[in-house]
């Protein structure tokens, strides 16, 4: 990066470099060429004009030209005596008059009567002419006519060629100023041209400059960027280290927390281990021992200390039943159960021989591998009580298994009662209110959501209270389960049928309109009405409200059944009334 901008500045200051160069080229080259076409035009101009007053000669040549016409008009009124007089000086102005036109088209230039010049020769012929009829014969009037039209003619071409140079000189000057005025313009032009140009050159220098500097910036602005970035990104590591600090916290109050269920649990089985009534001890695949008991201590007469690390067959076995120890060793670490293993050991205290029977069972990772050995060794005096102990022992186990396995039927069998109290009427053993009250606000959400059919229906047993009065309560319960069973039974099955207080009963017809509610209600009320009762008549009352887009919530619908169900009682009991008819039903 510090390499592309170093060459970057090179770059810009050889450029630099080569505009101020070229600007001082511009400067100076170019108002001196404007200077010096503005001095070569007018010089060339100047060298064109005439030296001189051209209007003045054609003024001579015009007042020459009159005085001839003069002669002429003289020489024709004087056609008498003084004719010598009127020759003499016409022969004098015919002399004259080469030499005053060379000397007025010398004076004014080749282009003076460039256009004139074959009708002056013209003139100049007849008026030669004329002379000389006049001077060879006796002058008659029309000679001295001609002499005086070609003399007037004459004059009037003399006349327009000094009015025409007389403008060309006027026209000439105003042309020379507007060109000195334009090369002065033109100059200023050149000069603010060239000050552009080189604005326009230090411009793009400064903008090449600027370019520099704004690589410049964005190496840096990208370094800043960077520089931002990784402030981002060292917050977003910060933010994820304290998360992980406090992942790393909780772990290791986890990992304490197991440390310390570890230590319990190593503790109790420590007390456990050297607790049983059996010497046991623990060794790894190759027989090293690492756990001793205190069982086993008194059996074989050795502390825990003298024996840990130790190869257990050559420090406990007799030398002859170390290779079958060793055997069964092996085969315990591949997996198997050794039983009734029987050796001789050497008792440490009085070095004395004891029979020993001892079980082999293989202690296994979590991976499922063998990592160990527990040995089970009892005495043979102690084998009977031993045993006796032990099946003791897997009894109390097995009849707590009994107990626990009991226990845990009762406790589901308590839980299926508690949820059926929490569900159900204790007496009916139909829905209770409370759950009428979820499983209504469910449907009316659904119904709502989906657009579906939905109907309450409201049930009451007519002159309930008078049953109850006349045959009594327990007479009144049985009525009450009749009439559920009757419900249950009429029902559809998707129908949702509760006890909502009382003698009152509430069914919940998902999918049903008001009129499929009134239908199910009849079945419900002809079944009621055709049952047969042992003490009298039993007749029940209904009241439909089916779901419509003036219902906002459940208790609409409720309310509007139960003032149906009101209807139907005013309408004189058993019947089934509609809400949106608030009119009895046929029965």
């Amino acid at each position: 990066m510090a390499q592309t901008n170093a060459k970057a500045r090179t770059r810009a200051l050889r450029e630099g470099k080569r505009r101020k160069t070229l600007a001082l080229i511009i400067q100076v080259v170019v108002p001196v060429a404007a200077v010096c076409a503005q001095f070569l035009i007018v010089g060339t101009l100047e060298s064109r004009s005439p030296t001189g007053s051209a209007a003045a000669k054609f003024e001579a040549l015009k007042l020459a030209t009159l005085k001839l016409e003069a002669a002429a008009q003289s020489a024709a009124l004087q056609s008498g005596a003084p004719r010598t007089i009127a020759l003499d000086r016409l022969d004098d102005i015919m002399a004259d008059l080469p030499n005053l036109l060379a000397r007025a088209r010398s004076a004014g230039g080749s282009d003076m009567f460039g256009r004139s010049q074959r009708r002056q020769d013209e003139l100049i012929s007849i008026l030669k002419r004329a002379v000389s009829e006049v001077s060879t014969a006796s002058p008659d009037k029309q000679s001295l006519v001609k002499i005086s039209e070609a003399s007037q003619a004459l004059g009037g071409l003399a006349a327009k060629a000094a009015d025409d140079e007389e403008r060309r000189d006027k026209g000439q000057a105003a042309f020379v100023r507007v060109l000195e005025v334009n090369a002065t313009v033109l100059v200023t032009l050149s000069l603010l041209a060239c000050g552009f140009i080189v604005s326009r050159l230090h411009v793009g220098a400064l903008r090449t400059a600027l370019g520099d500097a704004e690589t410049a910036n964005l190496s840096m602005s990208e370094r800043l960027t960077r520089l931002d970035e990784i402030g981002v990104e060292l917050v977003e590591l910060r933010a994820q280290n304290k998360v992980y600090e406090r992942k790393l916290s909780r772990s290791l109050d986890d990992t304490e927390a197991a440390n310390e269920m570890l230590r319990y649990a190593s503790h109790r089985f420590q007390e456990l281990f050297q607790g049983l009534p059996v010497a046991c001890f623990t060794t790894d695949v190759d027989g090293t021992i690492f756990e001793w008991n205190r069982a086993a201590s008194e059996l074989f007469q050795f502390q825990a200390e003298t024996v840990y690390l130790r190869e257990a067959f050559s420090l406990l076995a007799e030398p002859s039943d170390v290779p079958a120890l060793r055997k069964a060793c092996r085969s315990v670490s591949a997996g198997e159960v050794v039983d009734d293993l029987e050796w001789r050991a050497l008792r440490f205290s009085d070095r004395a021989s004891i029979e020993i029977l001892t079980m082999a069972h293989p202690m296994r990772s979590n991976s499922g591998s063998v990592h160990g050995i527990l040995f089970s060794c009892f005495d043979h005096t102690q084998r009977k009580r031993a045993a006796e102990m032990l099946e003791q022992q897997l009894q109390l186990i097995r009849e707590m298994n009994e107990v626990l396995e009991l226990q845990r039927a009762e406790l589901m069998s308590t839980n299926e009662q508690l949820q059926q109290l929490a569900s159900k009427d204790g007496l009916t053993g139909l829905n209770n209110h409370r759950t009428f009250q979820a499983y209504a606000e469910n449907a009316f959400k659904e119904a709502t959501l989906n657009d579906r059919p939905l109907s309450i229906v409201l049930m009451d047993v007519d002159r309930f209270k008078s049953f109850n009065d006349d045959f009594g309560h327990q007479s009144g319960d049985d009525v009450l389960k009749g009439i559920a069973k009757i419900l249950t039974e009429q029902s559809r099955p998707d129908d949702f049928v509760a006890r909502y207080g009382g003698e009152e009963f509430v069914l919940v017809l998902v999918g049903a309109s008001e009129s499929e509610g009134c239908a199910v209600a009849e079945r419900m009320r002809s079944g009621i009405e055709a049952a047969s009762w042992p003490l009298r008549q039993v007749t029940a009352s209904f009241g439909v409200a089916g779901l419509d887009a003036s219902a906002t919530s459940i208790k609409d619908l409720v309310e509007r059944a139960d003032l149906a169900l009101y209807a139907s009682k005013e309408g004189g009991r058993n019947q089934i009334t509609a809400h949106s008819r608030m009119r009895p039903a046929a029965a």
